[in-house]
């Protein structure tokens, strides 16, 4: 009889197929484990009482990752017979620190210390000496903290700049030092917990609870607990600091044990029931290699697809310094172009469609997807053979706002003359947003009263209700998006004095309405097997939920949904 036990996954990386790899192999237990795109499968003799003492261990040393889903198992027919083959090794990634490691930097205060299945591999890999990290390092960032003063600190996960929480300025996230005070400031569920402290250690968007974090921070707020050696050894120093703000503002000081320290782009994640999103970032699932052999660069400003045998590495562009190719496919809007005679363009939406179907292992099937990450809303085909923009956006053209909204309907020339003369306020909103050339959404945001796109997005959060009021997003018999449409209609709430709260969340229900009702159509048409959603934008909380519930789209497993993902679903253009 042959026991199965099947642990759910969602990632094309295989640091924890190999750490079970190398676990049992220490136990003296013969496995057959296998990885495909939803589980991982580890398969051993059912008598083997060696390995029912191995599961046991196994409970307290095994990373849980973010990418885990349920574990199921069973007990099938048939013998057991060991396979020889060898899993192919993981590339050096960024991880957080594996129980036993994070329990030996405790003992040993070596940051630098930690086993071949965690910790910064890939800085280190890339930084060549060794660097000096002691405890004098670690006082002077905690002594300038707690005077008052903000830092640039050296990590081996790149440089951060930290200061506390009461001296926070510009946009960041809170790093926290332990789960227990995040329970205290945030209301969390299992789920969260369990994410925040898994191996990746993403940044998640969470919801205030106590008074003192909402009157300083607001009502939602990106989080995350330390996730490298520096950090844990700074929180042990800085006794009763439970968390410290992390930013893009200047920094007094540089505490510093390296000239340059590779970085990449944090991982953010959002939950929504069973649903698991990475809405941006590079970590984890950056480097990789893919198994896609055609003689083809993939070149972003950020990342590159490079063949290297019969598979292409996917890393940071500046990791590469030259390579052999016949053609480059480039991301539109790249600031350098490859110096190549046959260099094309490709979009960052074909690039994500493509990538969330190969994520899923559909690669070669049609589909129909929505594209929405800042200002774009588009809708897109792939017939398998061209990803193809069947419905783009209405452009937005800030400086010419005024005179759409007056000849938009029947009727809106009065609202604005009434708006010139009666409103003040509001009328200057749309002045501004003329004058300074705002985006679709920072003008959206100013109209409801608000600063900017991401407190549009907050602004929703709050909503309790149970359904919104509808916002318009098409103007007559046209189904493209009209972003001078959705302004008309929030401008006639505002005159009509609608809770804010309920007419944020409004713009995001009624958009994906829209969206859900036009992806259904296009699918029908087109005969298409899937619908996909792509883009960072989809990740908002009150829009997934709604398109979620509306039409059950596809979206990327263990990459960013958005345009992070583009150079890997190039790949297959």
């Amino acid at each position: 009889m042959i026991f199965e036990l099947r642990i759910g996954w969602a990632s094309h990386q295989t640091y924890i197929r190999a750490f079970l790899d190398d676990f049992f192999s220490q136990q003296g237990v013969y496995t057959n484990i296998s990885q495909t795109h939803e589980a991982i499968v580890i398969e051993a003799d059912a008598d083997d009482t060696a390995f029912a003492q191995a599961l046991a261990t196994l409970e307290s040393v095994l990373p849980y990752s973010f990418f885990m889903g349920s574990v199921t198992h069973r007990v099938k027919e048939g013998s057991f017979v060991c396979r020889s083959n060898q899993p192919k090794a993981s590339p050096p990634l960024n991880l957080g620190l594996c129980p036993r490691c994070e329990t030996t930097l405790r003992q040993s205060r070596d940051a630098l210390k930690h086993c071949d299945f965690c910790g910064p591999r890939y800085t280190l890999s890339l930084m060549g000496a060794r660097p000096v990290i002691d405890d004098a390092y670690i006082r002077r960032a905690a002594d300038a903290l707690l005077g008052g003063a903000s830092v640039y600190l050296d990590t081996l996960f790149g440089v951060r700049t930290l200061s506390l929480p009461e001296h926070a300025q510009g946009e960041g996230y809170l790093l926290y030092g332990a789960l227990e005070h995040l329970g205290r400031d945030f209301a969390l569920t299992a789920d969260e917990r369990a994410a925040l402290l898994s191996i990746e250690r993403p940044l998640m968007q969470l919801a205030t609870q106590s008074e003192a974090m909402q009157e300083r921070f607001g009502n939602v707020l990106w989080v995350k607990c330390v996730d490298e050696a520096v950090g844990m050894l700074l929180f042990d120093a800085l006794e009763g600091v439970d968390a410290l703000w992390c930013s893009n503002a200047r920094a007094s000081l540089h505490v510093s044990f390296a000239p340059h320290i590779p970085t990449q782009k944090e991982l953010h994640v959002a939950l929504y029931q069973e649903v698991r999103l990475i809405i941006k970032g590079e970590r984890v699932w950056t480097p990789c290699a893919v198994q896609r052999p055609h003689d083809t660069l993939i070149y972003t400003d950020t990342l590159c697809a490079v063949r290297e045998g019969e598979a292409h590495r996917i890393d940071a562009t500046e990791r590469f310094t030259q390579a052999k190719t016949s053609k480059v496919l480039m991301l539109e809007g790249s600031l350098e172009v490859p110096p190549h005679a046959n260099t094309q363009t490709f979009s960052a939406a074909q690039g994500a469609l493509r990538a969330a179907l190969w994520t899923h292992g559909f690669s070669g099937q049609s589909s129909v997807g929505l594209y929405f990450e800042g200002d774009d809303l588009s809708f897109y085909f792939d017939n398998t053979l061209h990803v193809t923009q069947v419905i783009p956006s209405i452009a937005f053209e800030p400086q010419m706002l005024i005179e759409r909204l007056r000849s938009l309907r029947e009727g809106s020339n009065r609202l604005m003359a009434r708006l010139e003369h009666e409103d003040g306020a509001l009328w200057a909103i749309l002045q501004r947003i003329e004058q300074e050339g705002l985006g679709l959404f920072d003008a959206a945001a100013l109209v409801c009263g608000l600063a900017d796109a991401r407190a549009l997005e907050r602004e929703a959060l709050k909503f309790s209700g149970k359904g919104g009021i509808k916002v318009d997003c098409t103007l007559g018999e046209d189904h493209r998006f009209h972003p001078y449409a959705l302004l008309g209609s929030l401008l006639s709430y505002r005159v009509a004095e609608v809770d804010r709260v309920l007419l944020c969340y409004s713009l995001y229900e009624s958009l994906a309405d829209y969206a859900a009702s036009t992806l259904l159509e296009l699918k029908s048409r087109a005969k298409a097997a899937h619908i996909v959603l792509t883009g960072a934008s989809g990740a908002q909380a009150s829009f997934f939920s709604r398109l979620h519930s509306k039409c059950a789209p596809l979206y990327a497993k263990g990459v960013p949904i958005g345009s992070d993902s583009a150079v890997l679903g190039a790949l297959t253009l």
